[in-house]
């Protein structure tokens, strides 16, 4: 049996992890060339298969059946068999409802900007007309990028300038929920009382990080913030949101719950067979994929705890400083001897930032690297930061160009404490054993 997930770069997917674990089939990504795209589907030679960017409405004329779901979305993400033929569905629509449910999210009644115009956008517009939105926009950078995706007609990139506005008319009347006729904007003019966003867009995407759609800080009305982006679990937009106190959430929970009742599809079982375990298995994710990063003062133990952290959870370990070692050739020691502070923390920046975008890893920092907020940004985006506590008195010295002697240590600390205290998800007291301040670790993590 074949099964996998199409789409034209998939390097940053996940969808093989979560497929995988239902322990029903094999999942592969399958990245494909537009060109081989119609070959590779009337070959039929898979199983079942799931479609991603920019392939979504490509596929719709290559089925012998569209669900009509899919038919109402205009778009297809979910290739599947019965009887000999080739149906296409739309199970993104039912990741999504999970996933705001999920987070509290409603749209009922809500004036909701839409980021983005291609095939998630079609089904985030269907979604929000289902749920009661009372407004929804459509924002893109240009006209082209307006027009492109608007169109329903034998689900092809067929509109022109001239015909969109009819276009986009013959696609509202094709959503089954209640009247609400998408509106289309460019950034500029997004109404400034939306107030729940939906990014769609791939921005953001590794290894794209730190890119965003548009900037919350020019609406005062936005109450919640969906970001499809799973990769990294916090786009710059969702580190925007959680900084205003917005509710958010990212795409993970609409990947695993969109993946499980495919797999539905795919093997004929009944709804809710797999998607039972999509809690489960989204705590699973999160756990092997999040970074944990460990911050605290030079000499408090972050390289010992996270070694032996590392070997606990299977992650790979890092040292933000030997990052640095190793790109500049130089130590810290030596590029603050003879360049400066400053210079050290400018490459002590670009390491963790590079470090920030991965996955799966336990990252000890240096002393400084919470003075910045970059960093910081950096660390939060894929995991969680854990502040190492030790007393003052138990810090080491050696080694160390910034603290050689106490009266510095005991300066620095008055001024770093309160950083690390203030951004840390979790505080460890390493006092004692390593391995007593590890158990402590994983004790925290476990109850998150």
């Amino acid at each position: 049996m074949t099964y996998g997930l199409v789409g034209e770069k998939l390097s940053h997917s996940y969808s093989k992890i979560i497929h995988e674990k239902l322990g029903a089939y094999a999942y592969e990504l399958m990245p494909t060339a537009k060109d081989d795209l119609e070959d590779l589907i009337t070959a039929r030679s898979f199983d079942g298969l799931n479609v991603t960017i920019p392939y979504k409405k490509t596929v719709m004329p290559l089925c012998d059946v569209v669900d009509p779901i899919a038919e109402s979305i205009g778009a297809v993400n979910t290739l599947y068999f019965r009887d000999g033929r080739l149906h296409g569905t739309n199970t993104d629509y039912d990741g999504f409802m999970w996933m705001i449910a999920r987070a509290d999210i409603s749209l009922s009644g809500k004036k909701v900007l839409i980021c983005g115009s291609g095939g998630a956008s079609l089904m985030v517009q269907k979604a929000a007309a289902d749920l009661g939105a009372a407004r929804i926009t459509v924002a893109s950078r240009s006209a082209s990028d307006r027009t492109a995706c608007c169109c329903s007609d034998k689900y092809t990139d067929c509109c022109s300038d001239s015909t969109a506005d009819s276009c986009r008319d013959e696609h509202a009347a094709g959503f089954s929920g209640p009247a609400v006729t998408p509106t289309f904007v460019k950034y500029e003019d997004i109404p400034d009382d939306t107030e729940v966003v939906v990014n769609t867009t791939p921005l953001g995407t590794y290894p794209g990080n730190g890119r965003k759609p548009l900037d919350l800080a020019g609406s005062c009305s936005c109450e919640a913030v969906i970001d499809l982006i799973y990769n990294p679990f916090k786009s710059a937009l969702l580190l925007q949101a959680e900084d205003m106190g917005i509710k958010y959430t990212n795409g993970l929970p609409m990947l695993t719950a969109q993946a499980t009742r495919a797999a539905e599809y795919f093997t004929g079982s009944a709804a809710g067979e797999f998607s039972r375990r999509n809690e489960d298995i989204l705590a699973e994710l999160i756990a092997e994929l999040r970074n944990i990063s460990l911050i605290g003062m030079p000499g408090s133990g972050k390289t010992v705890l996270g070694t032996l952290l590392a070997e606990k959870t299977g992650k790979k370990f890092i040292d933000s400083d030997e990052e640095v070692t190793r790109t500049s050739g130089r130590t810290a020691e030596e590029i603050i001897r003879t360049d400066g502070e400053p210079a050290f923390r400018s490459l002590e920046s670009a390491a963790i930032a590079a470090l920030g975008k991965e996955n799966s890893q336990v990252i000890a920092t240096g002393g400084g690297a919470a003075t910045r907020s970059e960093n910081l940004a950096a660390l939060r985006q894929n995991g969680i930061i854990i502040y190492i506590r030790r007393p003052l008195e138990d810090l080491a010295l050696d080694g160390r160009p910034l603290s050689r002697d106490a009266a510095a240590l005991k300066e620095m600390y008055k001024k770093r404490a309160p950083l690390y205290e203030e951004h840390a998800d979790i505080i460890v007291e390493n006092v004692g054993e390593p391995a007593d301040a590890v158990k402590a670790i994983l004790k925290k993590l476990h109850s998150m």
